[in-house]
């Protein structure tokens, strides 16, 4: 009866999980945990075997990408190493680049989880298994010793193997069931309508950023040729300059003297403001951008300072960056959408080069 009893025990399936996520402590029983069926710990300990001999022979640690945006040792905190690495097959990868939500069958996870002194101390992993455990999504969760012995840890006087449905893993994950059971990073997109205009506020001034480096680089003063047809200084008229000057990229001067009617992606107009003085007062850009914003033909609006600050305008209350999709940039230019939102003259005209 005592070796029957010791059999069990070394065949259970642990509803414990030490290599798992913060959590309360499990409400398990003794005698639930002896009722945990046999014939399911053989199967759960075989798989556990049969995976790590799997990503043993995938040299996962070489041919395996890490966690986007996880560089290896990055801090962990209890249960897990004080610093981790994490790897993910390719099914994983995809996921997360893709924001799919939810990870494939076949989906394996492993974190690799060190001590302050970068010792190895335990490799736990979650790999996705169809029909395994659909009430958690079929994760199926191992703790391996770094020689790949199952772990094992002691409860109610029992000795159980952390490999299979292994309820702290599962407790503490569940609170990430949205999240398909995962803390790393989020699987979607899931941001408030206030933070996606925050994002795209800052997206928009950074891109206005690097517009600016570009143009100063490119020296457009002296290499970019001057819209056919408009010489320095010509008479503008508000909101722009009394005079302006304009000057285009390779790709807006061959649409304009093609006469192609619309610009082509990464067209850059630059028009600089005069005041009557002739003093810059500032300078306006339109930068045609392939998927930014096809309700108002893709263009990019910006307007900078002399110095190439991001201008700004207060507007109900609130400052206003004039960089992205400005609404007054677009409600007067809407006025020529027929001419692809330009108004320094018609792209169906032909023009005569110098």
């Amino acid at each position: 009866m005592k070796l029957n009893n010791l059999l069990i025990t070394a065949l259970v399936i642990s509803y414990l999980f030490v290599g798992c996520g913060k959590g309360k402590k499990p409400v398990e029983t003794k005698k639930e945990i002896s009722e945990i069926n046999v014939e399911e710990g053989f199967k759960a300990e075989k798989m556990a075997k049969e995976l790590w001999n799997k990503i043993q022979s995938e040299n996962y640690w070489v041919n395996w990408k890490t966690w986007p945006g996880k560089e290896a040792f990055y801090k962990g905190r209890e249960p897990h190493g004080a610093l981790l690495t994490t790897y993910v097959n390719d099914a994983v990868l995809k996921t997360i680049i893709n924001k799919k939500g939810q990870m494939p069958t076949g989906a394996i996870i492993i974190t690799e989880n060190y001590m302050p002194d970068k010792t190895l101390d335990s490799i736990t992993v979650m790999h996705k298994i169809e029909g395994f455990n659909p009430k958690i999504n079929d994760w199926f969760w191992v703790k391996f010793g770094p020689d790949g012995k199952i772990a094992t840890a002691e409860k109610y006087g029992q000795t159980l193997m952390l490999t299979g449905k292994v309820a702290t893993c599962i407790e503490c994950h569940g609170g990430q069931s949205a999240n398909d059971y995962i803390f790393t990073s989020l699987l979607r997109e899931e941001v408030s309508e206030v933070k996606k205009v925050e994002k795209e506020i800052f997206d928009a001034e950074k891109i206005a950023n690097g517009l600016w480096d570009k143009m100063k680089n490119e020296n457009y003063q002296k290499k970019w040729k001057m819209w056919p047809g408009k010489e320095a200084f010509y008479e503008g008229k508000e909101p722009h300059g009394a005079f302006l000057i304009t000057y285009v990229n390779a790709a807006a001067h061959e649409a304009i003297v093609k006469i192609k009617e619309k610009m082509p992606a990464g067209a850059i107009i630059i028009k600089e403001n005069y005041m009557h003085d002739k003093n810059i007062a500032s300078i306006t850009v339109m930068y045609k951008m392939e998927g930014f914003n096809p309700d108002a033909f893709d263009w990019f609006w910006a307007k900078f300072a002399p110095s190439g600050k991001v201008l700004t305008e207060e507007k109900d209350g609130k400052i206003i960056k004039l960089a992205g999709k400005v609404a007054g940039c677009i409600e007067c230019h809407g006025k020529q959408t027929s001419n692809d939102y330009i108004f320094t003259s018609p792209l169906k005209l032909e023009h005569t080069l110098p």
